[in-house]
């Protein structure tokens, strides 16, 4: 379990970096408004809540692997339009945001998924050099 909540404050690191990193870009183009306070907290509990259903949906065993990552893509969909969009009001819902915020997942996701791969496969040869150590 502690291994799931580092991946957690990991997946959660990384999408709030990655984010805030993109809007200030984004705002320096013209794109999208400064950021304030309020955005900043906005887009911090998006990242905590989309990083926290994945930590849920991650205590769940799919046997389909197409199905896990349909699950974290329409859970982060889910809390990044529903709560950001409707209820915060902190995208506009119109066609051009809605395209730069789906590439900015696009982008999140595959971070963070990256991350977690590199993670499990250093963790991997690990567990493969002790084996081949007590082979010996």
């Amino acid at each position: 379990m502690t291994g799931r909540i580092k991946l957690f404050l990991e997946n959660f690191s990384i999408s709030f970096t990655t984010v805030m990193m993109a809007y200030i870009f984004l705002s320096s183009i013209g794109v999208w408004d400064e950021i304030t306070g309020k955005n900043l907290a906005e887009i911090m509990l998006i990242c905590f809540l989309v990083s926290l259903c994945h930590f849920i949906i991650s205590l769940f065993h799919f046997s389909s692997f197409l199905l896990w990552h349909l699950m974290y893509i329409i859970s982060m969909l889910a809390v990044v339009f529903g709560i950001g969009g409707f209820v915060l009001g902190l995208i506009d819902l119109d066609f051009i945001n809605c395209m730069v915020m789906i590439v900015l997942l696009i982008v999140v996701y595959l971070l963070v998924y990256l991350v977690a791969y590199l993670d499990h496969y250093r963790k991997a040869r690990e567990i493969n050099k002790l084996i081949e150590k007590n082979r010996k």
